[in-house]
């Protein structure tokens, strides 16, 4: 039993490193295609857009988790230190940035999880990686989505 145990928590803490590992490789290609063409059809992206559809996701519970835990000291530049239209702006494009980031990160991590399972390397390895990918690089796109929706309604009311 003991073995077993220690595979398991072996498995989730390996899936928790991968995910946070990948961060770097979705940094860099985020940051080699941010002045491509294509970039700005990304930065309107919307997954979801019901606010019930985000109830039902459990976005709220992430975002609770986040503003009342280390994770929202996480990156700075994604807090509203001003409330003017220039602040909104950068805050809007830095959130934009971090979103993309994350979802090029999880797009990664699911052309990896075929590769482990046909491989058959690790294959302990593939659902903690998955949950662990959901939860990483799915979720704070999302709230970063929820987040921008809301931005741009008080960007649209401020005068330029």
């Amino acid at each position: 039993m003991g073995f077993i145990l220690h595979m398991i928590l072996y498995n989730i803490f390996t899936a928790v490193f991968v995910a946070f590992g990948f961060s770097v490789f979705g940094l860099l290609i985020n940051n080699a295609i941010k002045h491509k063409r294509f970039y700005n059809t990304l930065t309107n992206f919307n997954f979801v857009r019901q606010e019930k559809a985000n109830r039902i996701l459990g976005i709220f519970v992430l975002k609770y988790i986040i503003l009342h835990s280390f994770w929202g000291k996480f990156n700075p530049l994604l807090t509203v230190k001003e409330r003017n239209r220039e602040t909104l702006i950068q805050v809007r494009k830095e959130m934009t940035y971090a979103e993309i980031s994350h979802l090029i990160c999880f797009i990664l991590i699911l052309l990896l999880l075929p590769i482990l399972y046909i491989s058959n390397y690790r294959t302990g390895l593939i659902i903690p990686l998955f949950i662990c990918n959901i939860i990483f690089h799915l979720y704070p796109p999302l709230l970063q989505q929820y987040n921008k929706r809301r931005l741009d309604k008080i960007i649209v009311r401020m005068k330029p």
